[in-house]
């Protein structure tokens, strides 16, 4: 063969290759055909001759060119890879039961789908409701026909449509009364309370709570209301001397109406219509029904110290007094009018609430007159008024008698006497300094800026320099021991127990005071001497003279601690060896000249009379 050309081989197209031979062959999809019958073999047509194939629900056969022809519907079945099978065709419905089946691409029927609230009719859900449905259109019973369309009863008659049908015992929107109750009916065409009457308009009537029942009655105050046949109360027809009970005038009198019966009163009983237990009046009379008055009819009662006798309208007559008796229980009676006074002894009786005296109750301190306490004293009292003596009168005043002089210069219960001691026949204080705890006994009142008596010793402020020592009572001798005047002398006012200090001479003209004897002669006198030397400046050192076992012991005074310059006063007050005894003399210093020199500083003194001390 030539290359490229082709040719038919069966149903396939085979192509000349470049040696000369016929290649591997290609089906044709239709038709193989070739212009003269040979070579140029080539493809047509779109299907191989005898296939079938579906088109829409109908079967198409190729035919000898490749092509399709007209296709053959399938009738109840479905066309499935070129042929009819199956039972419907696919996408048709049919009705089963009340659902909808529909044809599967299988052609075989689905599941139904049940119409809802619909009726299946020629295989479609149509209409408003389902086969044999009921309901209730207002108060009426419908059912669905077979088209899926409602289709009326009659409608209820004193019955609810309920699910379609008529049941319960009333129909929507009627009401009745049971007693007081207003029902309705409900929805479901049974009876139930819709209001209870009560408060003013307690009954039923027709649907609607009235005030009352046609025909019933009730009391208002006291008559008797009918109800009308509107449900409304009338007016009140009172009930006269009768009590409305029950909606009915009975008993003999009308509410709270009262009447005597005797001196007590009776009060209708609301409740019964009947006259109740009477209610005596007390202290007051019955007069119309009422107690009235302030007292019963007849009875006597005391208006101070008067009787009066209650009249027939229970009201007090005028009262008649009782002369010199007491008025008790509206009668008068005693021997006295309350409160009266009259004078038994000295004392006051008093008419007692009975009409008799009382105890006497004695007048202190004044005197009774006339019934009455007065003055200022009683009868043969005695008083002192100054130095005056005085004795009460018979009216209570005190009455002065003579007054009273030496020796009995003084008034005592009234009485002259002597409330001090008598001195040579003379009444005297032992207060003053002149008689000092007893007669005679004069305070000393020298060397002193103050003199007193307490009454039983005199009492001094002593001078500076003086000191009293002997404190006992009358202490009439004073400031009469000698003190020293500054603190360098010693204790200024200073005493030896009850007696005075010894005055010592320093030796300089000047004194110094201790308890201690003159002439004794030792550390602590010189050192006190040396104190009061007010002339000498400096302080106050022990110290020497001499060499053992030739001292002298003494004390000085001087500026300087050294003792060896400036001026130097000295107290010798022992000696030993060749002083022992002897030149107890000080030595006043300032200067000391000796073969005609002058020397300063402490020296002792060589003198053998002592001349301080």
């Amino acid at each position: 063969c030539a290359p490229n050309q082709t040719q038919c081989q069966g149903n396939g197209v085979q192509t000349c290759n470049a040696s000369g031979q016929w290649g591997t062959t290609v089906a044709c999809t239709g038709v193989c055909t070739s212009p003269d019958g040979g070579i140029g073999g080539q493809c047509s047509g779109s299907c191989s001759p005898g296939s079938t194939q579906c088109s829409g629900n109908g079967v198409q056969t190729c035919d000898s060119t490749g092509h399709w022809g007209t296709a053959v519907g399938c009738t109840n079945s479905t066309c499935i890879s070129g042929a009819c099978t199956g039972v419907c065709a696919q996408g048709s419905t049919q009705c089963s039961n009340n659902g909808v089946e529909t044809c599967s691409t299988s052609g075989q029927w689905g599941t139904p789908a049940a119409c809802t609230n619909q009726t299946c009719v020629n295989g479609s859900c149509t209409g408003v409701c389902a086969p044999n449905q009921t309901q209730c259109s207002n108060n009426t019973p419908q059912t669905c026909n077979a088209n899926g369309t409602w289709t009326s009863a009659s409608a209820c008659n004193n019955q609810t449509c309920v699910g379609g049908t008529c049941t319960g015992v009333c129909a929507p929107g009627q009401t009745e009364c049971l007693g007081n109750l207003i029902q309705s009916c409900a929805a479901t065409g049974i009876w139930q309370t819709q209001v209870t009457c009560s408060g003013t308009t307690p009954a039923c009537l027709k649907s609607t709570c009235v005030a009352c029942s046609p025909g019933a009655t009730q009391c208002l105050g006291n008559g008797v209301q009918t109800c009308s046949a509107a449900g409304s109360w009338g007016a009140a027809a009172g009930c006269t001397n009768q009590t409305c009970l029950g909606g009915a005038c009975t008993g003999v009198c009308a509410p709270n109406q009262t009447q005597c019966n005797g001196n007590g009163v009776q009060t209708c009983n609301a409740a019964t219509g009947q006259w109740g237990a009477t209610t005596a009046c007390t202290n007051s009379a019955c007069v119309n029904g009422a107690c009235s008055g302030s007292c019963t009819p007849g009875a006597l009662q005391c208006s101070g110290n008067s009787v009066q006798v209650c009249s027939a309208g229970g009201t007090w007559g005028a009262p008649t007094a009782c002369t010199n008796q007491t008025c008790l229980n509206g009668v008068c009676s005693g021997v006295c009018a309350p409160n009266q006074t009259q004078c038994s002894g000295n004392g006051v009786e008093t008419c007692t609430a009975g009409g008799t005296w009382g105890a006497a109750v004695g007048c202190t301190n004044q005197t009774c007159v006339a019934g009455v306490c007065s003055g200022v004293c009683a009868p043969g009292q005695t008083n002192c008024s100054g130095s005056t003596p005085q004795t009460c009168s018979a009216t209570g005043t005190w009455q002065n008698q003579a007054t009273c002089a030496q020796p009995t210069p003084d008034c005592s219960g009234g009485s002259c006497t002597c409330l001090e001691t008598l001195c040579s026949g003379t009444c005297t204080t032992l207060a003053t300094t002149a008689n000092c705890g007893g007669c005679g006994n004069a305070c000393n009142g020298g060397n002193a800026t103050a003199v007193g008596c307490n009454g039983t010793s005199c009492t001094y402020t002593c001078a500076t320099g003086f000191a009293n020592c002997n404190t006992g009572a009358p202490d009439t001798v004073g400031c009469s021991c000698v003190s020293a005047s500054s603190s360098p002398q010693g204790t200024v006012g200073g005493c030896c127990g009850s007696g005075c200090q010894t005055q010592h001479n320093n030796g300089v003209g000047g004194n110094y005071y201790d308890c201690t004897a003159v002439g004794t002669y030792n550390v602590t006198q010189a050192t006190e001497a040396a104190n009061s030397d007010t002339g000498q400046p400096g302080s106050v050192y022990t110290g020497a003279c001499g060499t053992a076992p030739n001292i002298q012991y003494a004390v000085f005074k001087t500026a300087d601690p050294t003792l060896s310059t400036g001026t130097c006063t000295g107290w010798v007050y022992q000696g030993s060896g060749s002083y022992s005894g002897v030149n107890l003399a000080n030595t006043v210093g300032t200067v000391f000249y000796a073969n005609g020199v002058q020397y300063s500083g402490c020296y002792c003194s060589l003198g053998t009379t002592p001349n301080w001390n």
